[in-house]
């Protein structure tokens, strides 16, 4: 029996009832008349300050990504709240649970951000009486986190912050989880058994430890290839006996092995329809999806199963084959071994290959690396070994301050852990009031520069003046809070794998090296 409380204003209602739901941090983004939001906040919840709108949200979904709750971000709405939609996007488009709280300064200004971001969210409604705090934070942890994913947003008008009521708090929502049917299951082993050259192609963004663990073991099992779709290199251990490659970066072996294949199983997401004929595949198809929505969307499915992975996982545990695969799969590894060692023979220059190297070398397994976008992407993806869940946050979307956002947000959960970096020298241009707040928090994450050219090193210490040469003088701090930033220089065509960077890099190899290992 839930007891109903003595008076509280809206604002504590509403900070107990994010404690119910676990949560202990947030991003915040500072803003006017306030404090009747931020003192009950600051009192139970660490606040990460963010220097503008759109990095409070990206942080919170690379928070959403990395945490087994939502991500929480505190923003102060504008006309039009057009500077949220692109951490909303971000959020709907990965399934990460998100949920941002936006303040207002009346009911009916509530209602016109209501109407702006509502075709970007999965679920969004304001609060109009304090006494409703309990049930629509309940509602919006459950849409936030079950099903597919995705971002949330919450109105507060002020005076339901300031409102006192006398009402009993909720509890915790834990996600649904949504098993597959015995039928399912039957089609499943029956197609499986039947098929002569299978691919598993793994995507989407509710995975867990656990869930990937029972994945590597029934694909070592029955030597079942698998892949994973571009930037979820974490779904599935990268050195695993069973892995064959990323879909999405220019492997032609990988390609060729999904034309091939007489039965591809996409479990946890949607591949790009680039990757398949669609709407009807050549090959035959299982797809598996936590929403039913998703499912005959994109490709029309010989069986489609609405299951989540861990529950999808779980069930393949009783599942029993009679094929093995062993053959086709230890051609799947040699051509992906190929594929890795195609590397830079010239090692008197640093190249990123090299880097890549280097971070296998030096980095801890459970190190969280985070990047925007660009060409030096390609090569992480390709050379580095991933080998948990959780150690890669990144978005798909071509979106400048995401990977500096991500780092902070990582570092904010996991202090203890390190994290690193990569931007190009646009996204280091625009980041200075990232490193300050990075700064302000104690956050000490290793930024790594990927210079397109030297003219464009030399642009960008201009524009960062004193700022950029100091915190890029901070690289012994790294591990007491302060951010660490190494500029390397590429030429133009050296941004890709099995290029060289330019001359005089090997210093930069080294304080990479050292950094890290401090």
């Amino acid at each position: 029996m839930h007891e109903t409380r003595m008076p509280r204003t809206g604002g504590e209602i509403l900070v107990d009832q994010l404690l119910i739901q676990g949560i202990k941090q947030g991003f915040y983004v500072p803003s006017q008349n306030d404090d009747a939001l931020l003192m009950p906040l600051q009192a139970a919840i660490e606040l990460i300050t963010a220097w503008q709108t759109d990095a409070a949200l990206m942080m919170a979904e690379a928070y959403g990504k990395l945490a087994s709750h939502p991500g929480i971000a505190f923003v102060m709405s504008h006309d039009g709240m057009l500077d949220v939609i692109n951490g909303l996007h971000i959020a709907m488009q990965a399934a990460t649970p998100m949920i941002v709280f936006v303040k207002t300064r009346t009911h009916e200004q509530g209602l016109t951000v209501l109407n702006d971001v509502y075709p970007a969210v999965k679920w969004a409604a304001i609060i109009d009486e304090a006494r409703l705090m309990p049930a629509i934070i309940g509602r919006a942890f459950h849409q936030a986190s079950s099903g597919r994913c995705g971002p949330v947003v919450v109105m507060l008008p002020e005076n339901v912050l300031t409102e006192c009521a006398c009402i009993a708090d909720g509890i915790p929502i834990a996600p649904v989880t949504i098993a597959p049917s015995m039928n399912d299951l039957a089609q499943f082993e029956q197609m499986l058994n039947f098929a002569r050259n299978p691919i598993l192609i793994l995507c989407g963004s509710q995975w867990h430890e656990k869930a990937v663990a029972r994945i590597e073991q029934f694909a070592a099992r029955y030597a079942l290839s698998t892949a994973v779709e571009g930037h979820h290199s974490v779904l599935f251990d990268t050195t695993h006996e069973a892995f064959i490659g990323e879909v999405g970066l220019d492997h032609p072996a990988l390609m060729a092995r999904i034309d091939h294949a007489d039965l591809v199983i996409i479990c946890g997401g949607t591949l790009h329809d680039a990757w398949l004929n669609a709407p009807v595949p050549l090959q035959t198809l299982i797809h598996i999806h936590p929403d039913i929505n998703a499912l005959n969307a994109v490709y029309h499915a010989d069986l489609a199963i609405n299951a989540t992975p861990e529950a999808f996982t779980q069930a393949l545990l009783g599942i029993r084959l009679y094929n093995n695969w062993l053959d086709i799969l230890q051609k799947d590894r040699a051509d992906y071994a190929a594929w890795q060692c195609n590397r830079t023979e010239d090692h008197d220059d640093v190249s990123m290959d090299c880097l890549m190297q280097a971070f296998n070398t030096v980095l801890p397994d459970d190190a969280i690396i985070t990047h925007g976008q660009g060409a030096y992407v390609a090569a992480l993806h390709r050379f580095y070994h991933f080998k948990h869940p959780g150690t890669h946050v990144a978005t798909a979307l071509k979106t400048t301050g995401y990977g500096i956002a991500a780092a902070m947000a990582a570092k904010a959960l996991h202090p203890t852990r390190t994290v690193v970096c990569l931007m190009d020298d646009h996204e280091c241009s625009v980041s200075s009031e990232a490193l300050l707040s990075a700064q302000d928090h104690a956050l000490g994450i290793v930024i790594i520069v990927c210079g397109q050219m030297p003219v464009n090193a030399a642009y960008v210490c201009h524009t960062m003046d004193e700022f950029f040469a100091a915190s890029a003088a901070a690289i012994e701090r790294a591990a007491r809070g302060t951010p660490v930033i190494l500029h390397c220089l590429f030429t133009d065509d050296a941004r890709m794998p099995l290029h060289t960077l330019t001359d005089g890099c090997n210093l930069i190899q080294k304080e990479v090296m050292s950094s890290l290992s401090q």
